[in-house]
């Protein structure tokens, strides 16, 4: 009996020693990590020392003793703000700060800091310095560009960077630009660069958004021109032109290799880590077709196969070159001529292929042999028919292996499984082009578009990024390569050249609205410029009218591009009803006739369109309405009126938090009584009073 009672009060104080509480009173250091960072001090050198105060590893302990003592679903890595940048001081011999780098706070301030020993101060060994880098955080903070942590260092350089700076009367400004410091805090590379990375010996560096590269001596080698760089591997680095590769830089080699014949290099090889696929071509694209080139960047098979396997198999590349099918050597060369009506690649030597209505098996020299895996199935074996398209003749997509391809009403393959995707052209104005007596074609190849024909005839090449479904009531097809837009016919005739920044058929009719430099115009349909690219936007014509505007300030044009009103209004409804033009000018609002005249002074503060013969405009704080003369009906009663009348003759009002509907001579018809208004059908006005939703109806005697 005393043993039990022993025991439980054992427990007792057990519980009430680790309990949550008492745990965080008597153990702090177990709930809760130190965020105190760390300050490490480097030896002097040359009469100054670098003092690092590492907010990044402070971070790191908190973010895994987080994940350890409270997982939850979503990590701490996500919740906890990023630390920021790591300030770098140097001081001399006196104990006086010299220079500082990464934080908005003077020398005085550090002084401070040092001096009342605020700062924990570690010596900088190197066990300890990496050490806390090892887990530093890969988020990248709005503010600053490039990461901090272990690769703060590079090659004896620190990143600095430009850190926000705080005005009195303005929001913070964000311009998180970075550089390069020596260890004495000598500025080697200006901070100037949106990034800086190190890339072997070299220094990729991007600046106004444009990436360049720079030798070990900070001169540049590869200019900046390039709005886009990939890394696929630690071997290679791929510049871009919009999505265009131009240049490949071998980062071990030190070499420089032009691709500019090329729109598309298959950068995944370029980082093939086994030996044995290291030796193989690399797969290339030109003009919608591939090609291969090897390890030096040398073409040596033409950019002439519509398709090509990602893969090697048994030393033999599957491909297709008008509608037939072969094979290709590691040396480019078609050792298995193009001669098949469809094919598969390779499996322990051993392909399976159809050739005239016959399935048979070759084995890698191209010699016909006999092998039961296939059982005369052959590849059909691997099709899966789309049921959802059927096209003239009763034609079906169909699928292998994540490609597409076309078979007729007998399932027999009409266009060859070779597309990422196949859509039909959905217009019923042209689904039978009369001369070619074929339905036109969406497809898309290696994430390029084309257009073919179910005989798969190729009518636009596959070099551009969008081509998109009929529009304007079937007369134009919009088209994107490069970011640059252009526009087809319904006769796939070229409207516009893919050249614009971007193009609207639609606003103004007979006319084609194109973006340059920022800035809108207009040209007829035979690409003749008839409005200069002047405006930040065009809006929709109406009754021969169309509003422009340049900055916030608008003016009104005919068809012609001739200037009826001048680009001088605050705001200007974009169509004339009941003769009058609802215009704002110098933060009033008035109206003008159809000449431009002002008709209705500019006085009111805000106004409604003459959608009957009256308006409403606004009036100090409260709504009314004016005829066409600008004369008062009836009195500014209304904290607000609707902009839309409804078919009953009666228009939305609100009146202390309460809707009711009042009609063109300004009397309240319906009182305002009710929380909400949802809408007017056959049954009136719907309405909700109480929580409960029900219709009025205009009065009889109104």
């Amino acid at each position: 009996m005393y043993f039990y009672g022993m025991n439980i009060y054992r427990l007792i104080i057990c519980l009430c020693c680790f309990s949550p509480g008492a745990t965080v009173a008597q153990f702090p250091g177990l709930t809760e990590p130190d965020n105190i960072p760390d300050t490490l001090v480097f030896p002097f050198r040359n009469g100054l020392q670098m003092i690092m105060i590492d907010h990044a590893s402070a971070r790191d302990r908190q973010v895994s003793f987080k994940e350890a003592m409270q997982p939850r679903a979503v990590p701490w890595n996500a919740i906890i703000p990023p630390a920021m940048p790591n300030p770098i001081l140097f001081r001399d011999s006196a104990g006086r700060i010299r220079k500082v780098f990464n934080s908005t706070m003077g020398a005085g301030y550090w002084e401070n800091l040092l001096s009342s020993k605020l700062l924990h101060l570690t010596p900088n060994t190197h066990s300890h310095f990496f050490a806390h880098r090892q887990t530093a955080s890969l988020h990248r903070s709005f503010y600053y560009p490039s990461r901090h942590g272990l690769d703060s260092i590079t090659r004896g350089f620190y990143r600095v960077y430009d850190p926000p700076v705080q005005h009195r009367y303005r929001k913070m400004e964000r311009r998180g630009k970075t550089g390069l410091i020596d260890s004495l805090g000598n500025i080697v590379l200006t901070i100037d660069y949106d990034a800086i990375l190190s890339a072997g010996r070299y220094y990729l560096v991007q600046r106004k958004s444009f990436w360049g590269l720079m030798d070990p001596s900070f001169s540049k080698i590869i200019d900046y021109r390039y709005n886009n760089v990939k890394s696929s591997s630690s071997t290679y680095l791929t510049f871009y032109t919009t999505d265009t590769p131009r240049l490949v830089f071998d980062i071990q080699k030190e070499q420089i290799s032009q691709l500019d014949r090329f729109d598309w290099i298959d950068e995944e090889k370029l980082d093939d880590k086994s030996s044995a696929q290291k030796a193989l071509p690399i797969r290339v694209s030109a003009n919608g077709k591939f090609g291969l080139i090897n390890r030096k960047f040398m073409l040596i098979t033409p950019c002439m196969y519509d398709f090509m396997h990602p893969v090697f198999r048994d030393g033999l590349l599957l491909v297709n070159r008008n509608n037939k099918w072969g094979y290709l050597n590691k040396e480019g060369v078609e050792s298995i001529p193009c001669m098949y009506d469809d094919a598969i690649v390779f499996d322990n030597a051993v392909a399976a292929v159809s050739l005239n209505g016959e399935i048979f098996c070759i084995n890698t020299k191209g010699e016909k042999i006999l092998d039961g895996r296939y059982a005369g199935s052959g590849p059909e074996q691997y099709l899966r028919w789309n049921e959802s398209f059927a096209g003239p003749g009763k034609t079906k997509i169909v699928s292998r292996i994540q490609m597409n391809g076309l078979t007729d009403g007998d399932n027999k393959l009409i266009v060859p499984i070779i597309y990422n995707s196949i859509l039909p052209l959905e217009n019923p104005s042209i689904a039978k082009n009369e001369k070619r007596q074929a339905t036109y074609l969406l497809a898309r190849r290696n994430d390029k578009w084309g257009i073919i024909t179910t005989s798969n005839e190729e009518i636009l090449p596959f070099v551009y990024d969008q081509i998109g479904q009929f529009t304007g009531a079937g007369k134009f097809i919009p088209v994107i390569k490069n970011q640059k837009h252009g526009l087809l016919d319904s006769n796939l005739n070229w409207l516009a050249a893919c050249k614009y920044e971007g193009l609207n058929p639609h606003s103004v009719p007979g006319k084609l609205i194109f973006l340059k430099n920022g800035k809108w115009g207009w040209m007829n349909m035979r690409e003749e410029e008839e409005l200069p690219a002047i405006y930040d936007h065009i809006g929709w014509m109406r009754d021969g009218r169309v509003v422009v505007s340049i900055g916030k300030i608008s003016g009104m044009l005919n068809r012609e591009g001739n200037v009826l009103l001048p680009v001088a209004y605050d705001f200007l409804a974009d169509r004339i009803v009941h003769g009058l033009l609802l215009a704002g000018f110098e933060k009033r609002v008035g109206y003008l006739d159809s000449t431009g005249r002002i008709a209705i002074p500019f006085i009111k503060e805000e106004g409604r369109n003459f959608d009957k013969p009256v308006a409403a405009v606004k009036r100090g704080n409260k709504y009314g309405f004016i005829n066409q003369n600008g004369s008062t009906i009836g009195s500014f009663a209304y904290d607000f009126v609707d902009h839309h009348w409804m078919p009953d003759g009666l228009v939305k009002v609100m009146n202390e938090n309460k809707f009711g509907f009042a009609d063109e001579t300004g009397q309240l018809v319906i009182p305002c009584m009710y929380d909400d208004v949802s809408g007017y059908n056959q049954q009136g006005h719907r309405v909700r009073k109480d929580g409960q939703w029900l219709y009025v109806k205009r009065p009889s005697n109104h």
